[in-house]
């Protein structure tokens, strides 16, 4: 396997509109930007914003902030979880080696998840709190790697086994509201993921997802039937594919455990500070030209901060119509004051 040294995140840069609403989300948000994310993850989320326009990037940001606010994500990592053990059996996962560019890989057993197990006799918040667990050390593993390889690592492969998944089963994954979330959980880790490879893949999954229209979003997808050893090796030191997944290992892997090449070098949160001139990439557009007024950002981090709020019976995380209604209610507020500011 040929090693790269250039990254590909490496040669990615926020264009001249993405800078200007870097600039402007800091200045709205001050220290709590800094507070929440490194440099590269603000990166992640303008990137991941596209051309959505900032306002929507405002959205995105507010829950991110609100959800790592919520699980305690700077010290989540600091105690136990208990169950942990027990959920790393009903879903066998963990992060193991490198990929040829040195993103570490998280490799997930989905066929040997206990689906129904943990859907209807687990705490949900705890399986959820368990997977926020994962993504964090997976975040901490970039870090190390960075740190010791001197290269801009920010992304991670996956590489899923879902051996014995029938189409239906694929399908009820799917449309179940609680497992479905699972799925939509990634977009509070947004623009995270190198690539995903799925293994031992059903032929008519693959059917089925060969005949749905590509799109930028399925480009980094790639679904493989029981014949994906090679694959894995063009992108995969031989040494790092656990025995679970065809490797040559002497032992398997212990789940929701972390193995790395041997780093000495750590490093802490980087501050977040402006990009300088030749860091900004191409222009791509003029959007974002206008200046906001003082009163127009004291609205949106109004109605950021009642983002915050929840309503009765409301579970932790915001659908797109509660944030129309709760924008609907600050619209028709008649006294700004009294909103607490994010």
């Amino acid at each position: 396997m040929k090693s790269f040294g250039t990254t590909p995140e490496s040669k990615l840069r926020l264009t001249k509109t993405q800078e200007k609403m870097r600039l402007k989300l800091i200045e709205m948000f001050g220290e709590k930007v800094s507070e929440t994310f490194t440099e590269w993850e603000l990166e992640q989320l303008i990137f991941a914003n596209k051309d959505r326009g900032f306002d929507a990037l405002v959205e995105r940001f507010v829950r991110v902030t609100v959800m790592k606010k919520e699980i305690d994500y700077e010290n989540l990592l600091e105690n136990e979880l208990p169950g942990e053990r027990e959920f790393s059996k009903l879903n066998p996962c963990f992060i193991h080696g490198v990929d040829k560019y040195g993103h570490p890989i998280l490799w997930e057993k989905l066929c040997d998840t206990d689906v129904d197990t943990i859907r209807n006799k687990c705490d949900w918040d705890d399986f959820l709190l368990y997977r926020h667990r994962i993504m964090k050390k997976i975040r901490n593993a970039k870090i190390e790697i960075s740190a010791a390889s001197q290269k801009k690592i920010t992304l991670h492969t996956m590489v899923i086994d879902l051996e014995g998944i029938t189409l239906s089963q694929a399908k009820q994954f799917m449309t179940d509201p609680k497992l479905n979330s699972l799925v939509t959980f990634g977009k509070l880790y947004p623009q995270t993921i190198y690539e995903t490879i799925f293994v031992n893949v059903n032929f008519w999954i693959r059917g089925f997802y060969n005949s749905m229209p590509k799109s930028e979003a399925t480009s980094n997808k790639h679904l493989l039937g029981s014949d994906f050893h090679s694959f894995l090796r063009d992108r995969i030191d031989e040494k790092w594919i656990p025995q679970e997944f065809g490797g040559k290992l002497a032992k398997k892997c212990d789940f929701g455990k972390v193995t790395l090449p041997n780093f000495s070098k750590k490093i802490g949160k980087t501050e977040i500070k402006p990009t300088v001139a030749n860091q900004i990439g191409e222009e791509e557009n003029e959007e974002c030209e206008t200046e906001f007024t003082g009163e127009e950002i004291y609205k949106m981090q109004s109605k950021c901060a009642l983002l915050k709020m929840r309503f009765e019976g409301e579970t932790s995380y915001f659908t797109m119509d509660n944030i129309y209604a709760l924008e609907e209610y600050m619209d028709k507020m008649l006294v700004l004051d009294q909103c607490p500011i994010l």
